[in-house]
């Protein structure tokens, strides 16, 4: 059985993992591209290519932020994989978490 101090402190260890793993909550949007307009190209319209990697990302919810995106812009974002499939077959389809277009564009 454990004891009341052994639980106490497992309890603020796993706290601190908690906190420590949640540092990127102050700025979600941590990554960087630049928006390209490939509308009319198979299906595309607005996808992103990343600053670091060069990789094409297909947001499937850019629009859903409201913002006024153009082509050339800089933004910054954050992103998980799409579990669907999307008609634009030129980079990898994403749902974005973040973007933010005014931070980069100032």
């Amino acid at each position: 059985m454990l004891s009341r101090k052994r639980i106490a402190n497992q309890t603020g260890l796993l706290a601190v993992a908690f906190l420590s793993s949640c540092s990127t909550l102050e700025n979600p949007c941590e990554q960087t591209g630049v928006v390209k307009d490939f509308l009319g190209l198979e299906g595309c319209t607005l996808i992103i290519e990343a600053d670091q990697s060069k990789e094409i990302l297909v947001p499937v919810n850019i629009l859903e932020f409201g913002l006024p995106i153009f082509n050339e812009q800089k933004v910054r974002y954050s992103f998980r994989i799409s579990p669907e499939d999307h008609p634009c077959f030129q980079g990898i389809p994403v749902i974005l978490q973040c973007l933010d277009v005014e931070s980069l564009n100032q």
